[in-house]
């Protein structure tokens, strides 16, 4: 079909009543669970993922997608008004954000964060409609074969960058096929590991898993811990608006941060917290004044904000064309998919355009009211987040019980969103990654069902994987990762003992500081470690220096101004 013929009609039903309500709640959440520190658009869209049993599909996803677009903005709001980034991924924004802000100029701080944002949007929502329909005509080529070792590529990248330690990142990624492999067999349709429990036989229902895994571990955090959200900004005068000359000074780096952050949100596991980094470092070292970042540039905001907006966007084109999410927010985007009865993949796109690219539209629409929204009430957002973390707490507990029995009317499923309450508590305590485990059961089952054909085909040889040239490339790929990323870890260990040893790093150095230590029984925590460049003492934490990131307990990471790289372990999105 026609491109502009689907586009014609996927804009007559965005544009219904129900289209457009969902556009704007989407996005005025989104701003909200991104402002509140440690809420974020993961457990934001697993909190609110019941909607996908009394909303069309399309709908729904038009809601996910854009709570997650304006979740990314929201996150840099607490950090350029409170040196606390609402999620991981706005680290990077607190670096010259939050210096802006202390310098009486936090208007503008906002502003250089929400027009870099939708610049960022505008472009990569009009590559996801260009790119994703032929991503899903190369997909159309593929074999089970081929998708099997697509997935065997995407659970190592996931394993291995998204788990923190490569060691706990596998053990959550085989709890998660485990989980997948409870209720009827793909091949056989025989019942497995559900104990005759008829609930059970569709599998571990996502939602109150999804559910508990994630939003419950938040609350009780919040319900235990003394702390606020966060801390109001004192109240400034201006307006978060750019004249055309001050967008100009930052769109070098905005359209650099798009572009590293479109090509690393296609990658799985790749997403998180290292593309902002990456992207501002890349903008200071080809500045004109690289002397100014740390010390409130714009074009230090610009940068890591416009890639925050393109991964989002860049991460559903596999989700969509090939059924294979990027991140763990893009995993949940899937589970909703598949609760409101589609079947991610290229077959997708040639059953159903319409709904598809209604989401897409959906997102391009979003974006403006984003600018629009945060324009209007970036400052408002910016004087609630002191509400009490208890309060917030219990309200998410009460949701997610509520949530979890609209699921089937069920108490089972109830209980469900108990126990993984439990083990998202477990995960977090003993520092394992969340996502690993959801990916794992989102992404094992798809594994087995082309691992098992592509045996019956070829008469159970496994010859067939090396045979079929795509196959083979794939898991050669999934290969020469697990060696880089041990490679990586030897040397960065070596280098951590010559610092311990009192000596200077060589040249190109940038050593995380866990990096040495994760594999060792100490804890995975999420967390931020940056240090110096060659020859640079660690710098102590300076009273008037804000704080770049917080683990699990609270702690936080500073960074000095002359900080030129940073590393982010566990990254979560």
């Amino acid at each position: 079909m026609n491109l502009a013929v689907v586009l014609g009609q996927a804009a007559a039903h965005l544009f219904t009543p129900v289209g457009l309500l969902c556009l704007v709640a989407g996005t005025v959440t989104g701003i909200l669970v991104g402002a509140l520190p440690g809420i974020g658009p993961l457990s934001g869209i697993a909190l609110l993922l019941p909607l996908s049993f009394f909303l069309p599909p399309a709908e729904a996803l038009i809601f996910y997608t854009t709570l997650y677009q304006a979740a990314e903005y929201g996150g840099s709001i607490t950090a350029i008004a409170v040196s606390t980034p609402g999620s991981p991924n706005s680290a990077a924004i607190i670096l010259d954000g939050y210096q802006l802000n202390r310098a009486g100029r936090a208007a503008k701080a906002f502003a250089y964060s929400l027009w870099s944002a939708t610049y960022g949007g505008v472009i990569t929502t009009i590559l996801l409609i260009l790119v994703t329909p032929i991503v899903a005509s190369w997909a159309l080529l593929l074999g089970p074969t081929e998708y099997a070792a697509l997935g065997i590529l995407g659970l190592t990248a996931i394993a291995f960058l998204v788990g923190g330690a490569p060691r706990r990142g596998i053990i959550g990624v085989a709890i998660g096929v485990l989980i997948g492999t409870i209720g009827l067999d793909s091949v056989t349709g025989l019942p497995r590991f559900d104990f005759g429990n008829i609930l059970l036989s569709g599998g571990i229902p996502l939602a109150p898993m999804l559910i508990g895994l994630f939003a419950i571990p938040e609350a009780i955090r919040m319900l235990v811990g003394d702390q606020v959200t966060g801390t109001t900004v004192p109240q400034q005068r201006g307006r978060v608006w750019l004249t055309f000359r001050e967008f100009r000074s930052v769109l070098r780096p905005a359209t650099l941060g798009t572009v590293i952050g479109f090509f690393t949100g296609l990658l799985p596991g790749m997403a998180g917290s290292v593309p902002p980094f990456l992207s501002y470092n890349v903008a200071k070292a080809t500045s004109r004044h690289p002397e100014q970042f740390g010390k409130g540039s714009p074009e230090g905001i610009a940068a890591p904000e416009a890639t925050n907006a393109a991964v989002m966007h860049a991460t559903l084109i596999p989700t969509f064309a090939l059924g294979i999410p990027g991140t763990p927010t893009s995993a949940i985007i899937l589970g909703a998919m598949l609760i409101a009865g589609l079947t991610p993949g290229p077959e997708l796109l040639a059953r159903d355009p319409v709904t598809v690219y209604t989401v897409f539209l959906g997102l391009f629409f979003g974006t403006g009211l984003l600018w629009l929204l945060g324009m209007v009430t970036t400052n408002a957002w910016a004087k609630m987040i002191s509400l009490p973390a208890p309060i917030i707490g219990i309200s998410i507990i009460v949701l997610c019980t509520v949530g979890a029995y609209a699921n089937r009317g069920t108490m089972f499923d109830v209980g469900v969103l108990m126990v993984f309450g439990g083990v998202g508590l477990a995960v977090r305590r003993f520092g394992y990654s969340g996502p690993t485990i959801v990916l794992g059961a989102i992404l094992g089952p798809i594994i087995e069902r082309n691992l098992r054909l592509s045996l019956i085909l070829s008469n159970d040889s496994p010859v067939t994987f090396v045979d079929h040239p795509i196959s083979l490339a794939l898991l050669l790929g999934a290969v020469a990762l697990m060696v880089v990323v041990f490679a990586s870890k030897r040397s960065s260990r070596a280098a951590a003992r010559r610092v311990s040893d009192g000596e200077a790093p060589v040249d190109g150095e940038r050593v995380a500081a866990r990096a040495a230590t994760s594999d060792s029984g100490e804890s995975g925590r999420d967390q931020l470690a940056v240090v110096g460049s060659r020859n640079d003492k660690p710098a102590p934490a300076h009273p008037d220096q804000p704080p770049i990131a917080a683990d699990g307990d609270g702690r936080t990471v500073h960074a000095a101004p002359s900080t030129t790289r940073a590393t982010r372990r566990g990254d979560l999105r």
